[in-house]
C-alpha cells in the first residue's frame, strides 16, 4: 500500500522550516530593503512562509479551506510588514500561485494513490486533455506504414 507521509514528520518539518525561515526573513530585513529586486525577494520569502504555514495546518487537519488558507496569508503578510510594504504585495501573489500549484498537485498525488490502493489503472492525460492508454508495437508500426495490421 502507498500511502503519504506520516502526520507528525510533516507538522514538525513544517514548523521547523517555518521558523527558520522567519528567523532568515526578520535578519536579513535591513539587506532586502536595498533594492527593488531584493523587496520581491523578500516577498517570495514571506511567500514561503505561506507555504509551511499551508502545510502545518493541512498536516494538522484532513484539508485546508479558503478561511484557513486565508488566516495564513494573513501570517505571511504580517511577517513581510516589517521588510516593506511592497514585500506583502509580493507575498500575496507568490502565495496565489502556491496556493494553485498546491491544490494541483495535491490532487494529482491524491488520485493516484487512492487509485493505487484500490487497484484501480490511472490513465495519464496528454497535453491536450486527451487520455493516454499504451499501445502494442504492432499498432504503432500500422500507423507508421499506413497497413491494417491490428
Amino acid at each position: 500500500m502507498i500511502g503519504l507521509p506520516k502526520k507528525e514528520s510533516s507538522v514538525y518539518l513544517a514548523a521547523f522550516l517555518f521558523v527558520i525561515t522567519l528567523s532568515g526573513l526578520q535578519l536579513s530585513a535591513e539587506k532586502l530593503r536595498e533594492s527593488p529586486r531584493l523587496i520581491v525577494l523578500g516577498g517570495f520569502i514571506s511567500s514561503l512562509l505561506f507555504f509551511f504555514a499551508v502545510v502545518f495546518l493541512g498536516s494538522i487537519k484532513k484539508e485546508i479551506k479558503w478561511l484557513d488558507a486565508g488566516l495564513c496569508l494573513l501570517v505571511a503578510c504580517a511577517c513581510a510588514i516589517p521588510v516593506h510594504r511592497i514585500c506583502v504585495t509580493t507575498c500575496m501573489l507568490f502565495s496565489a500561485a502556491m496556493l494553485f500549484y498546491l491544490n494541483f498537485m495535491s490532487s494529482r498525488i491524491m488520485a493516484k494513490v487512492s487509485a493505487y490502493n484500490t487497484g484501480k489503472r490511472v490513465e495519464s492525460k496528454s497535453p491536450r486533455g486527451r487520455s493516454v492508454k499504451p499501445v502494442s508495437y504492432t499498432h504503432l508500426r500500422a500507423h507508421e506504414t499506413g497497413r491494417n495490421l491490428v
